[in-house]
């Protein structure tokens, strides 16, 4: 009777671990079967508009210029990164500009800082103040901590504007913020050096300024 029960016992544990491997098995191959039908989701519309998936990385780079010609603000930043740093593609100062200002006109607040960046350069070639303040405005408007401190400072030194005291407490208080390095410092010491009138003007401002941003312009 014991080896009849034992018998018995055997063959349903036996069953189980039958079971539990075929259930185990179904499961792999659902998991492969998800696996290829993601593929099929991710590559097939790439293949559609005629994009190769990147194999190496000059095609990374191919990738790249795709999506920025087709207007893509990202693929045109990061484009333009590569230009400018000569990294996987020969440097061209005129190609990051040109890569840029595309990403730029679309709101890239880092392509309008970079931009802007350019143009306040030493080079005479792409020098060209009033656009460095104008996109270097953008990009503090838009909320970029980097461009609100440097138009602070623009105003402070009057570089390529009007020097205009009240305008760089009101930019260098948002940027100080923001934790931008170094704002809060020039904060401190404009609160030192201007009349008490003018810091309630600059830090109404500065509120003004910050709830626009904040409302979308």
């Amino acid at each position: 009777m014991k080896l009849s029960v034992q018998h018995t016992e055997n063959k349903l544990f036996i069953c189980c671990v039958l079971r539990t491997l075929d259930a185990a098995r179904e499961a792999v191959i659902r998991a492969l079967f998800v696996a290829v039908a993601l593929v099929l989701v991710l590559v097939q519309p790439l293949a559609a508009e005629g994009v190769a998936v990147p194999e190496t990385y000059s095609d990374v780079v191919r990738w790249y210029h795709k999506a920025a010609e087709s207007g893509d603000r990202d693929a045109q930043f990061l484009l333009a990164v590569k230009y400018e740093t000569g990294t996987d593609v020969p440097r061209d100062k005129a190609k990051a500009l040109a890569w840029f200002k595309q990403a730029a006109e679309q709101g890239h607040v880092e392509a309008q800082f970079k931009l802007a960046l350019i143009y306040s350069g030493l080079d005479d070639k792409f020098r060209d103040l009033p656009e460095a303040v104008r996109w270097t405005e953008a990009s503090a408007r838009n909320g970029y901590g980097p461009a609100q401190y440097n138009l602070g400072v623009a105003y402070l030194n009057g570089a390529g504007l009007r020097a205009d005291p009240v305008q760089a407490l009101a930019w260098l208080d948002i940027a100080s913020r923001a934790g931008v390095s170094g704002a809060a410092a020039l904060r401190r010491r404009l609160l030192n050096e201007l009349a008490q009138e003018q810091i309630e003007i600059a830090l109404k401002l500065a509120e003004r300024i910050a709830a626009e941003m904040t409302n979308g312009g």
